[in-house]
């Protein structure tokens, strides 16, 4: 009896396995949070954004920013070249295409593999 028991117990165990493999699938789902939905976002720039170096040497000592303001104001410039950060104000933009050069600490080119840009809007 006891025997006939514990093979009925291993059984009710070995048939949640496939329910709790089912759980770790492979591929991740992303659930919507209650009450959320689409958010209205508004860019700061218009088109697209270009970036050049500003270089002497094989060291680079700024970025040149291309963007188009979406409405003219006052704007923050922050760029990250490699582990480099420079920030620049721009308290009048207007509503052209206009470029910026954002000074970094002088950076061995080599050392940059990326930059990004962030503009925002103050």
């Amino acid at each position: 009896m006891k025997t006939l028991l514990l093979i009925f117990i291993i059984a009710g165990m070995m048939s949640t396995v496939g329910v709790y493999a089912a759980g770790f699938g492979s591929t991740p789902t992303t659930k919507s949070l209650a009450g959320s939905g689409n958010e209205a976002v508004a860019a700061p720039n218009t088109g697209t954004v270009d970036m050049g170096y500003v270089t002497t040497g094989d060291t680079v000592t700024g970025i040149k920013v291309t963007w188009t303001p979406s409405s003219a104001g006052d704007y923050d410039l922050t760029v990250v070249a490699g582990g480099t950060t420079g920030t620049l104000n721009v308290p009048s933009s207007g509503t052209v295409e206009r470029t910026d050069t954002v000074t970094i600490a002088a950076t061995e080119a080599s050392a940059i593999s990326t930059s990004n840009v962030v503009i925002s809007e103050n």
